[in-house]
């Protein structure tokens, strides 16, 4: 697997044990060979792209393509973006959610520019969001 992604079997490794966070193009050179991204960010969903059904919440949604690699870098790189402007850390389930949802509107032909404003959106919501939850939580 480390060959096919092209780091070294101690990358990897490190990849696995938690050790190390994956790069965008790790992460885009496995989707490219069929891996859910979303269950390599969070651990969350089918595996597999080609397993079938990602379940999500309560809703089934059928897997109809493989995402490209250019799409899940790019994605990557609007979402880091994004993140950045808005001095701001995802968690993993959350930045997996993002990043899958950019990637598909790549896929579906949006152009870069129109999904860049939508990523700082995202970015917004969920960081305020969990602001909001936070103040709920502690009464504030």
């Amino acid at each position: 697997m480390a060959t096919l992604i092209g780091v070294s079997k101690n990358t990897y490794g490190r990849f696995e044990r938690g050790l190390r966070e994956i790069g965008a193009e790790c992460l885009a050179a496995l989707v490219q060979q069929g891996w859910n991204a979303n269950w390599l960010l969070t651990g969350s969903g089918d595996e597999r792209l080609d397993s079938g059904t990602i379940s999500r919440q309560n809703n089934d949604l059928r897997q109809s393509q493989v995402v490209s690699q250019s799409s899940v870098k790019i994605a990557a790189q609007l979402l880091q973006e994004a993140l950045d402007d808005a001095d701001a850390v995802l968690a993993p389930a959350q930045y997996g959610e993002a990043l899958v949802l950019l990637a598909q509107l790549l896929e579906k032909g949006l152009p870069e520019a129109d999904v860049r404003p939508f990523a700082r959106q995202t970015v917004g919501m969920i960081v305020t969001g969990a602001k909001d939850a936070g103040a709920a939580a502690t009464g504030k």
